[in-house]
């Protein structure tokens, strides 16, 4: 990830953590339990799409180029790795959902029920962070699609994307740093 963009997506992870005004509940809704569920279902998510992209690509194409080396590469990698799965889950599981409500209930006048607008801003949504990582290839943005509902899905239910969040950065740390080794 170049430097400018991990700016940006600092950056927009600040402004997103500035106007959100959690309140301590926020947090305590944070489990340990959530996030090791949710790494679980990352983890078979990302199996189904490995094994499916096996009958149809070879996965390791060109790989070995892009790995980083030595210390501070790693150590580079590791914190776009927590900017960017901070960046995501602020993004696409916390802020875009919740500015979405906003603009779905003032607009609840155009006769068109809330509930279908709703879920097709859901869906808008998921799409957009799966065609994210479309750089990856299909069958990373066939992940990704599913992934975002999984992470989605916990998000409401904990009513946190702070487990989201934890459960993101260990699996994209254990893709890179031991399955694409």
């Amino acid at each position: 990830m170049p430097v400018l963009m991990l700016l940006v997506y600092t950056a927009v992870c600040i402004y997103i953590l500035c106007k959100a005004k959690f309140k301590k509940s926020d947090f305590a809704k944070f489990s340990i339990l959530s996030s090791a569920i949710l790494l679980v279902s990352l983890f078979i998510n990302g199996a189904v799409w490995n094994l499916v992209s096996s009958f149809f690509i070879d996965s390791q194409e060109d790989i070995q180029r892009i790995m980083p080396d030595g210390f501070f590469e790693k150590s580079y990698v590791v914190l776009c790795l927590f900017v960017s799965a901070l960046y995501e889950e602020l993004l696409y599981r916390q802020f875009l959902p919740d500015e979405a409500v906003c603009i779905i209930s003032q607009s609840s006048k155009s006769g068109i029920s809330p509930k279908f607008l709703r879920l097709a801003t859901e869906i808008v949504i998921i799409a957009i962070f799966a065609l994210g990582h479309r750089y990856l290839g299909l069958w990373a943005v066939v992940n990704a699609l599913c992934a975002g509902v999984i992470l989605r899905f916990f998000c409401i239910r904990t009513g946190s994307f702070l487990s989201g969040f934890i459960a993101h950065y260990i699996y994209n740390l254990i893709v890179f740093f031991l399955f694409l080794q």
